[in-house]
């Protein structure tokens, strides 16, 4: 038998938890109904409700041993300090979000009604743990609450089972694991292996030691979308038609996660792009993690409820940063069974720069300046403090973050090389774009065709290594899927769109194509090993570069070299013709209920205007 006293707190307890359950589950349904103006399906509105609970529950648990403490005086002057100090970092940010998004619509004005209600309710709630006794008239309200407990707690049932690990997939067949691994916005310029003798990256160093690295690897589009579309499907833009801000790429076209699960493997995706949500790059994988949201209630997204989750979690547990993504996926191949293909896409480099202690100071000192609150637009404009200094301190911040990616690559080598298991993975590691830090008087990418932005690092290591050799060639982004599916032994469908080259067994292109740029007008563009030629949109004459003798593409000489310039613009004219880009410019095969929350980080990325 029990002490009374412990009894009366275990009450406490269950009465304080049902009361939070049931108001959760009430905010979790209102919210689902509100979602993004009533698009949230009716199927999912119990799942909304079960996540409002879990989650009420979650933010009581921490008070809980004040709140049903003896009920003496200090105690109870300590539960209510506790209960208003932890109610008001969130009632702060509620309050900004809403006056940020005055004048208020409907479902403003209910979440504002709401937080008014739920402040009220949290005092009476503390009132009632604290001071209220269960037995006698005043305690008719809590017996209620006893005994209707284990109902409320079948409500967290629905979310519980969601969060839950669930079984993984498990590979069959013979054959090398692939990894695949790419980094958002990296400059060619930015690795030692490629000959910057200032670089921190001894990780991706030691990779292309046992590789075949191509220093000169083109990328098909200065941004994310259409670059990564290709490198997963071995063709142009204009074939995938992923060409636009929030466009998806096209259902005929196969995927390499296609054809390495038809193959037998387990696959894998974890990125932090929140680009990589908006389209449909998924297909094929059975795990496709974006670090910008809570996976388990993706489909839920729409939710406030989900979206503040979602930006805690991301902000506490730093789920974009290369450690986390790195250990996210460790623990995918470890918890699963049979060949496997991993896809890791790194968004360190992308802005904001901020890698924090000690990648902050690796290349200068602290930064004093900018802040990891700085936007596209604002260095764009040339709006950041500390003038050259400040731009000193972006160009070391950048290279801080590199060299962060770099020790989370590491940790991935580290673990394969513990399991033994690297003498049965092929990796491949490249990137999406490069970034520009005023080589050409701007800032970004994304604008631009010059090598900065769309000149990124290949590496290429068979499952067992091979000699380490600098490949003459030019590679290029569409030849990666060929390439991975080359070194792991996976059959690629035999399908048109994929041109690129499987350049373990093919000589590589003697020219590569581009297109496709974010922000202004249209750019296409020609490279081979020497020569850059550009065509604006609705120009009849290219721009022509020397890259040889002009590496920084600061002389034009199309005047010069007029007829090497006209072979170039018919041979540059013939393939925009051959992929078709111009009528692809309209395709819209995103979804149509994107997260109203991931549309605002991407203005904030400086994607979306």
């Amino acid at each position: 038998m029990l002490p009374p006293a412990i009894t009366e707190r275990a009450r406490r307890s269950g009465v304080l938890a049902t009361l939070a359950i049931l108001l959760g589950a009430v905010a979790g349904l209102a919210d689902g109904l509100l979602a993004a103006g009533g698009a949230l399906p009716f199927a999912r509105l119990p799942a909304a409700a079960s996540l409002g609970a879990v989650l009420a529950l979650a933010g009581l648990l921490p008070a809980l041993p004040l709140l049903v403490a003896p009920a003496w005086r200090a105690s109870r002057a300590l539960a209510g300090g506790v209960v208003w100090l932890a109610c008001l970092p969130g009632v702060l940010a509620v309050g900004k979000l809403l006056y940020k998004r005055l004048p208020w619509d409907a479902a403003d004005a209910a979440v504002a009604l709401g937080l008014v209600a739920a402040l009220a309710a949290g005092g009476a709630l503390g009132a009632v743990a604290i001071g209220v006794p269960l037995r006698g008239r005043g305690g008719r309200a809590n017996r209620a609450l006893l005994r209707v407990a284990p109902l409320a707690a079948l409500l967290l049932l629905p979310m519980a089972l969601r969060l839950a690990p669930g079984s993984a997939p498990k590979g069959s067949g013979s054959g090398p694991n692939l990894l695949v691994l790419t980094i958002d916005t990296i400059r060619t310029d930015s690795f030692g292996m490629c000959g910057n003798p200032s670089a921190r990256t001894p990780h991706t160093d030691r990779i292309a030691r046992r590789a075949t690295l191509y220093p000169v690897c083109v990328a098909p589009s200065p941004w994310t979308l259409p670059s990564l579309a290709s490198l997963l499907t071995g063709s142009h833009p204009g074939e995938h038609r992923m060409l636009e801000e929030l466009s998806g790429l096209s259902a005929d076209v196969p995927t390499l996660a296609e054809a390495c699960r038809d193959a037998g493997m387990r696959t894998g995706a974890i990125v932090s792009n929140p680009w990589l949500a908006t389209g449909n790059l998924s297909r094929g994988f059975d795990t496709f993690d974006v670090a910008e949201r809570v996976e388990p209630v993706a489909d839920l997204s729409g939710m406030r409820i989900c979206r503040a989750l979602t930006k805690v979690l991301l902000r506490f547990f730093a789920l974009d940063c290369a450690e986390t993504l790195s250990a996210s996926g460790m623990r995918w191949v470890h918890s699963g069974e049979g060949r496997w293909f991993l896809w890791l896409h790194y968004f360190d480099p992308h802005l904001p720069n901020w890698p924090g202690f000690p990648w902050d100071r690796l290349f200068g000192p602290p930064p004093v300046h900018v802040g990891a609150s700085l936007t596209v637009e604002e260095i764009r404009a040339g709006s950041f403090p500390g003038g050259d200094g400040g731009r000193a301190e972006i160009a070391r911040l950048y290279e801080g973050e590199v060299a962060r990616t770099d020790a989370g690559i590491g940790r991935v080598w580290r673990f394969l090389e513990g399991r033994g298991e690297l003498a049965t993975t092929a990796i491949v590691l490249s990137g999406d774009h490069g970034e520009e830090l005023w080589d050409h008087a701007g800032y970004g990418h994304g604008h631009a065709m010059f090598d900065e932005v769309v000149r990124v690092p290949l590496i290429i290591r068979p499952a067992k290594g091979g000699a380490p050799t600098v490949a003459r060639g030019l590679g290029r982004i569409v030849d990666l899927a060929p390439t991975a599916a080359g070194v792991a032994e996976v059959p690629l469908p035999t399908h048109p769109a994929f041109r690129g080259n499987d350049l373990t067994s093919m000589p590589p292109a003697t020219a590569a194509f581009g297109e496709a740029v974010l922000y202004g007008e249209e750019q296409k563009f020609l490279r081979t090993a020497r020569w850059k030629a550009v065509l604006p949109a609705g120009a009849t004459t290219i721009r022509l570069f020397d890259l040889h003798a002009d590496p920084a593409e600061a002389v034009d000489l199309a005047a010069r070299e007029a007829a090497l310039a006209e072979s170039l613009r018919v041979e540059l004219l013939e393939w925009v013709a051959r992929v078709g880009s111009a009528g692809a410019m309209a395709a819209r095969d995103a979804s149509d209920h994107l997260d109203p929350a991931l549309v605002e980080q991407l203005k904030a990325l400086g994607y979306i205007r």
